[in-house]
């Protein structure tokens, strides 16, 4: 058996729609004569999906009339998990067969190829990371709140850079651990081994 809501059947107005309210005239939702829902808060809250059990995800899909699957956006059960790899409570956003694109005012940020490439501010095209800025693309590391150090690209050169007057230690692994081979001092005194040159 089916249960039928509906607006304007005879079609006679236009721009009908479905509205739910709760005490009085407080609309809460609406599905529209396009077939558009919206949900309406009238203070600061949440609106909820909740799953049955752990065992099972939970999520949103977005997919065509024929029901070919565009996106998920869920989180993962213990026996369901949305994508393989993925355990329960972790939360998995699920292109198919498409790129995950970010972006901020209508601008792309960060792009995610359907074959797994990440690209920031670009469309990766060779490599599993690539950055891209008009001038100089910089990767900075932070420890806490100080800058530790860069990594940046110019039109005349690439350069390494280390804060804090901290040195540039190159070292190479063995199987007791790391030792270390060169390093830069703040001074510009290079030590090669136990050697300054």
């Amino acid at each position: 058996n089916h249960l039928y809501l509906t607006a304007d059947s005879s079609a006679s107005a236009g721009g009908s729609r479905i509205v739910f309210q709760t005490d009085g005239a407080n609309e809460r939702a609406r599905i529209d004569n396009n077939g558009n829902f919206t949900f309406y808060n009238s203070a600061a809250g949440w609106n909820t999906l909740q799953r049955a059990t752990v065992s099972n995800y939970i999520g949103l899909r977005i997919q065509e009339t024929d029901g070919t699957q565009r996106m998920q956006f869920g989180v993962a059960g213990t026996n369901n998990h949305i994508v393989n790899g993925a355990v329960r409570h972790d939360v998995v956003l699920k292109a198919y067969d498409a790129n995950l694109i970010l972006a901020t005012n209508a601008t792309e940020r960060l792009r995610i190829t359907s074959d797994g490439k990440i690209g920031i501010s670009r469309t990766p095209t060779q490599h599993p990371l690539e950055i891209q800025h008009a001038s100089e693309p910089t990767v900075s590391f932070w420890r806490g709140s100080t800058k530790g150090a860069a990594l940046q690209a110019q039109s005349g050169g690439t350069y390494l850079y280390s804060y804090e007057n901290a040195p540039i230690v190159f070292s190479v692994h063995s199987a007791s651990g790391f030792t270390e081979r060169l390093r830069i001092a703040s001074d510009g005194v290079v030590s090669i081994g136990t050697q300054n040159k």
